[in-house]
């Protein structure tokens, strides 16, 4: 079997994900590495749990990630991130069609169904939402206080965005 190779084209979103949390850890199983994003709040990513996995091994084959095995009596594997890991990691970080882009937004996408219901029925939706959307503003700032900087930073984007999405809700329920 011949080793895999990294897209010509740059890294993905999950290989660059990847690269990025295993700078952060200094060295991580891919199971720990897999068990981050599958409880991630982003549902993206904890759907991507499962690609985690084959994601690690093509790193490893492009010399992106190296692996120590561990004398644990299982051979558990240590991954830590090569020099040409993080010289990939920089164009990745600095793509700014990607870091601009509108991206997967599961709120943006279903937008159109909601006005499309009867003034009643979208009123009760968006309340719905909102109280939704409330709750997880309370979750954010509950979880930013038992975090480091830059998780806090992520989860402080993320704050944003839902009151973003607070802002478009009582403009909505307006009209």
């Amino acid at each position: 079997m011949r080793p895999s190779r990294i897209r010509k084209a740059g890294l993905t979103e999950l290989e660059g994900a990847i690269l990025a949390a295993v700078r952060r850890a200094g060295s991580i199983t891919p199971y720990k590495l897999r068990h981050a994003f599958l409880v991630s709040p982003s549902m993206e990513w904890s759907g991507s749990a499962g690609a985690v996995y084959p994601a690690m091994r093509r790193l490893k084959g492009g010399g992106l990630l190296t692996a120590k095995r561990s004398d644990d009596g299982r051979g558990t594997e240590h991954y830590s991130l090569t020099k040409k890991g993080g010289r990939a990691l920089k164009p990745w970080a600095a793509d700014m069609s990607r870091v601009v882009g509108a991206g997967s937004d599961p709120f943006r996408t279903r937008v159109p169904e909601w006005l499309m219901l009867a003034g009643g029925e979208r009123a009760r939706l968006l309340a719905k939402i909102e109280r939704a959307v409330r709750a997880r503003c309370r979750a954010l700032k509950a979880e930013m206080a038992k975090h480091g900087r830059v998780e806090r930073a992520q989860f402080a984007l993320e704050l944003d965005l839902q009151r973003a999405r607070l802002r478009w809700i009582a403009a909505h329920k307006r009209a």
